[in-house]
């Protein structure tokens, strides 16, 4: 056929494998930061999510840079917000300046007080995201009403605390009560995490419950008898007296009570050894030895 011409099959593999691969081609250049390969690949990977389900939970380890992947993400949507805690806005607005992009920022306290932003924006970050782990907080209600028809990406290094309940809440902000009922490969579909090395992880899981030995009766009570003794507030007075210990009267009378005839020595020895060692009496009406803390 005039015009064709018959390529070889390795050629057209590799024209087909560069097209593809450079089709979501990620730009690692943002603003003063330069992302390194693991952060392009979240990038990507983030960005098929969102465009998929409308959301997406980064739980990359600590130290990975989830906060540039985050920024990079939304350079491409309008108006983004980051909500997180207040004690992050500093870092927050600085990052963005270094990465070129515009964000306005809104603390997770204000949303607990259920306060909500007056305008509306077209991609919003959720800085530690484990926050929002409770559906029933005041929090979580707010964030709803916020991410309702806006894309949302969520960020946390620990996204499991006390069940798999947590992540299922989490993903639940996009996903709806659906994500409730999915399976862990289906909730794997929805999450982006590697470990400390940039390689992918697993998703977070909770272990069952672990028995634990415990110890023998004897060797709970040396560790009882071996606890010091009380001590009395600070400015207190705290005297000792064949009787016992007792408390100053502004404190009020305290008796040590103790086993006589036990081996082991009781408190009132305790008591009148530590008075031999403060010194003479303080009130001699008594001649009791007196420690002032």
């Amino acid at each position: 056929m005039d015009g064709l011409a018959v390529a070889r099959p390795d050629l057209v593999r590799a024209i087909i494998a560069s097209e593809w691969l450079t089709a979501d081609a990620i730009d690692s250049n943002l603003g003063q930061v330069t992302l390194r390969p693991h952060q392009t690949d979240a990038v990507k990977r983030l960005r098929a999510m969102l465009k998929q389900n409308g959301g997406a939970l980064l739980c990359d380890d600590v130290g990975l840079g989830k906060t540039y992947v985050a920024l990079a993400t939304a350079r491409e949507y309008s108006r983004p917000i980051v909500v997180g805690p207040a004690s992050l806005r500093a870092m927050w607005t600085s990052a963005a300046s270094r990465a070129a992009v515009p964000i306005d920022f809104m603390s997770m306290e204000a949303l607990s007080r259920g306060t909500r932003p007056e305008r509306s924006y077209g991609f919003i970050i959720v800085d530690e995201a484990h926050h929002f782990r409770t559906p029933s907080t005041t929090r979580f209600e707010t964030l709803t009403g916020m991410v309702a028809r806006t894309k949302v990406l969520l960020l946390t290094a620990t996204p499991l605390h006390n069940s798999r309940r947590d992540i299922s809440t989490l993903l639940s902000l996009f996903l709806g009560a659906t994500a409730a009922t999915l399976p862990d490969s289906e909730i794997a579909r929805h999450v982006v995490r590697r470990n400390e090395t940039g390689e992918a992880g697993d998703i977070p899981i909770t272990r069952g419950p672990e028995r634990l030995a415990i110890m023998d009766n004897a060797s709970a009570l040396r560790i009882v008898l071996a606890l010091p003794s009380p001590v009395p507030p600070q400015g207190r007075a705290v005297g000792c007296c064949d009787g016992g210990a007792y408390a100053g009267s502004t404190v009020g009378l305290k008796r040590c009570s103790a086993a006589r005839g036990s081996s082991a020595p009781t408190r009132q020895d305790r008591c009148r050894s530590q008075c031999s060692r403060v010194g003479p009496a303080a009130n001699p009406s008594r001649g009791q030895g007196l420690d002032v803390l």
